[in-house]
């Protein structure tokens, strides 16, 4: 099931975001992670000096959410891309 393909607002977390092989906690907390970071990410009245500290911070709390899962192999992170229908351009 490719739930990213085509559509235009998908962003390279949202592999993981809407991925049906994650629990449904998991992917909740990373959607709200993205709705809190993303306006900084695109906010045209910030630096990039001023967005840097606000990202690593996304990353880290996106980071450790996914630590938390446990279990999460390589062979997991291949079968949540391939079933993403992600396409890198």
């Amino acid at each position: 099931m490719a739930y990213g393909l085509f559509d235009l607002s998908f962003h390279v977390s949202g592999v993981f975001d809407y991925s049906p092989l994650l629990p449904e906690l998991f992917r909740a907390r990373n959607v709200a992670l993205y709705e809190k970071y993303h306006p900084i990410e695109i906010c045209h009245e910030m630096s990039i000096a001023e967005k840097i500290p606000h990202m690593m911070e996304w990353y880290g709390e996106a980071h450790k959410a996914l630590v938390a899962l446990g279990g999460v192999t390589r062979s997991l992170i291949q079968a949540i891309t391939k079933d993403s229908g992600a396409i890198l351009r």
